[in-house]
């Protein structure tokens, strides 16, 4: 039986859940791994999610600095290219190379400012791309980039930081976001946080908002 993207999330989501062996942290870490894992796989089998590619923008270069910061929304790579001029130049699939291969391409060289000109190689490691070469002059529009974002929803739900409590929360409650409406089931309950059954949080909790 073939099972979509969803399915197979929820599938293991559940098992996580029902893990008593697991902590609430490390099963946080699994949770958000195997969701980003079967996101990526929904990129590159499915050639892309047109709604969560976003259009060519600008990244800026500064001079004497050999990487560019990734936009905060960052998840994988599209495109990108490199201002030769009035003109932007797209580089070629071979030139996006491992951060150890630039390491090693690079040599010595990655370290001396004084090493610079047109990039030839880059390599992505969030939250920077690394270019084999420094830049002589920093460009708000040095680079341009096309990339997949990363999708609001896929912020994990696991605990709820909580504050001026009045009354007392208790496990296996229901709870309701007073102005978003989002409900959860509470699993615990400590001083700071409530924690939920990841599995019934439905809607999204917004900050200050009463529950």
């Amino acid at each position: 039986m073939a099972l979509t993207v969803s399915e197979v999330y929820t599938q293991f989501q559940n098992l996580i859940s029902a893990d008593s062996t697991l902590g609430l942290t490390r099963k946080e870490v699994a949770f958000n791994e195997g969701y980003l894992y079967l996101l990526e796989q929904m990129i590159d089998k499915a050639s892309g999610l047109d709604e969560l590619l976003v259009a060519p923008t600008n990244l800026a270069t500064t001079t004497s600095q050999n990487y560019v910061t990734l936009p905060s929304d960052f998840f994988k790579l599209s495109k990108l290219w490199k201002k030769s001029g009035t003109v932007y130049l797209p580089f070629e699939d071979y030139q996006n190379i491992l951060f150890n291969e630039l390491l090693e391409r690079v040599g010595s060289n990655f370290f001396v400012s004084t090493d610079t000109g047109e990039p030839s190689y880059f390599a992505v490691k969030k939250p920077r791309i690394y270019l084999d070469k420094y830049t002589t002059t920093g460009a708000a529009d040095g680079l341009k980039i096309s990339y997949w974002q990363m999708p609001a929803e896929i912020d994990f739900y696991d605990k709820l930081n909580i504050g001026s409590v009045v009354g007392t929360f208790s496990a296996e409650e229901t709870i309701t976001g007073g102005s978003s409406n989002a409900t959860a089931t509470i699993r615990t309950v400590s001083a700071t946080y409530l924690y939920l059954y990841s599995e019934t949080v439905s809607g999204i909790f917004t900050s200050s908002e009463t529950i």
